[in-house]
């Protein structure tokens, strides 16, 4: 019994530290930078090392299930294989190893087949992006038995939120003082600890996070939970900061998103309005209205009405366009990935190949038409981009599923807890949604499709922080599969 107790303890100090990564990688810089990334990988992995030690301590498994591990260890094991099998041959050849020399020269056979599967991508490239990969889906796994544990949940979700509100502080200070802003040590020289640079990532950064804190101040407020208007302060930031980013697409996307949150929340909020009694007033029809006249009139704006109209006056523009003719050339790598892709990095140094034949293409910066969906099947081929389906299609599918539940909202919490001081800190936390409530999760797939809709047309989910948030908010879909979990049912004051 002591060992299983000291495997829990083992479990939530992983938890601890996972929520302490959350903002780690946040505010590094967003994992932008190619030294950032090891250090990462070695603190990511060692936490879900130490989880899965815990686990095992533990007596028992993950609280994940079995099904979603079974894509996640197919892709990465297959990737790895790969790779392993290539540095074999690439050292093999290098020593003069006649074997390998006679199956490499060989045409036909498997083996031959086999080495010319692991060969032919940038090695260096593919373990770096590998490893970066692996530690992720780890993050994934840790996070879908997270979200089923009721206080632990809250903490990940206050977690969350408050993260991305930091970070749109330190985009408004950006704005105020001149990008990027640094962090200066005691010292007085700026520190290898950045922020994002308040440029298109940070678009995608906010929209990852204001509908669930649109979500949460809704929830808070139909609840009349204590302190609920400071929650107002935190979509209201994200906005201003969103109309003030010079990413057209992400402020085109913020639009987007207002529309698709009121649709996905539209039952909650009836259900709410009638289950708490609340009443309209003039005050509460101003507070809606003001902020969609602002915002209609910032989209003339933010909308890029120039490129629309050159292409509508001169269809040839549309031709000469960089990013569309990248992206067309882009789209002919995918019959060569073939099942298995090119190999997980190859990207970024086989797209070289696709744009020779064109002088002014070929002095174009890789990112121009770089596109997620295209970069995934190049990659990691129709096989594996079918295993990544399997990872994200069933966590966006429990996110709809809960969405349209009709769970109602909890009652506020009561009004002493005997913590003295601390009381109202805990009623605040407490006031928060927990993972099965319906208003939340609107905001949780309101988020999931508004960086799906931008990786059609640019690359959120290649940059580490954001693929870690959209596969944590994954994880909450994978978790309304499973039962939530309590220490103990709260009494309620009458």
């Amino acid at each position: 019994m002591a060992f299983r107790n000291f495997g829990e303890i083992v479990v939530r100090a992983t938890y601890v530290a996972f929520f302490v990564l959350i903002v780690f990688v946040a505010a590094d810089y967003g994992l932008t930078r190619a030294e950032s990334l090891p250090r990462f990988q070695v603190l990511m992995g060692s936490t879900v090392i130490v989880w899965l030690i815990g686990c095992v301590c533990s007596g028992r498994l993950p609280r994940t299930g079995w099904f979603v591990w079974v894509p996640v260890v197919v892709l990465l094991g297959s990737a790895w294989v790969r790779i392993g099998m290539g540095i074999y041959f690439a050292q093999a050849l290098e020593n003069l190893d006649p074997v390998a020399i006679e199956i490499l020269v060989s045409p036909d056979g498997w083996l031959a087949a086999l080495s010319q599967w692991s060969s032919g991508f940038e090695m260096a490239a593919s373990v770096t992006a590998l490893g970066t990969t692996t530690v992720l889906l780890g993050g994934f796994l840790m996070a879908v038995e997270i979200w089923q544990d009721e206080a632990w949940s809250r903490l990940l979700l206050w977690t969350m939120v408050l993260t991305g509100f930091s970070i749109t502080v330190l985009f408004l200070l950006q704005v105020t003082i001149g990008p990027p802003f640094q962090l200066m040590n005691l010292g007085g020289k700026p520190t290898r600890f950045f922020v994002f640079n308040y440029h298109g990532s940070g678009a995608s950064f906010v929209n990852l996070f204001w509908p669930i804190a649109l979500a949460i101040t809704g929830y808070c407020l139909a609840t009349r939970s204590r302190w609920a208007s400071i929650w107002i302060v935190i979509p209201v930031a994200m906005f201003v900061a969103l109309f003030l980013n010079v990413s057209k697409a992400g402020n085109v996307l913020a639009v987007v998103g207002l529309i698709v949150f009121a649709i996905f929340a539209a039952k909650s909020i009836w259900r709410m309005l009638n289950a708490f009694e609340i009443r309209l007033r003039r005050t509460h029809a101003l507070a809606v209205v003001l902020p969609i006249v602002v915002i209609g009139i910032s989209c003339y704006y933010a909308i890029p009405w120039e490129r629309w109209d050159d292409y509508t006056r001169d269809p040839i523009s549309v031709e000469n366009d960089t990013r569309i003719r990248a992206f067309r050339e882009f789209v002919k790598m995918i019959p060569d990935a073939g099942t298995t892709g090119m190999g997980v990095g190859a990207f970024e140094h086989r797209h070289l190949e696709y744009l020779k034949h064109d002088p002014k293409l070929s002095r174009v910066p890789f990112w121009v038409a770089h596109q997620d969906y295209i970069q995934t099947v190049i990659e990691w081929g129709s096989l594996g981009t079918a295993l990544w389906g399997l990872i994200l299609l069933p966590g966006a599918f429990g996110v709809a599923r809960g969405m349209f539940s009709n769970r109602l909202p909890q009652r506020p919490p009561r009004r002493n807890f005997y913590w003295g001081r601390w009381d109202v800190c805990r009623q605040w936390f407490l006031a928060l949604p927990d993972a099965r409530q319906p208003l939340l999760l609107a905001g949780v797939a309101t988020a999931m499709l508004l960086t799906a809709i931008h990786a059609a047309f640019d690359f959120p989910m290649q940059i580490p922080s954001l693929g870690l948030y959209f596969l944590i908010w994954t994880a909450l879909g994978w978790s309304q599969f499973f039962a939530l979990r309590t220490e103990h049912d709260d009494e309620w004051d009458d």
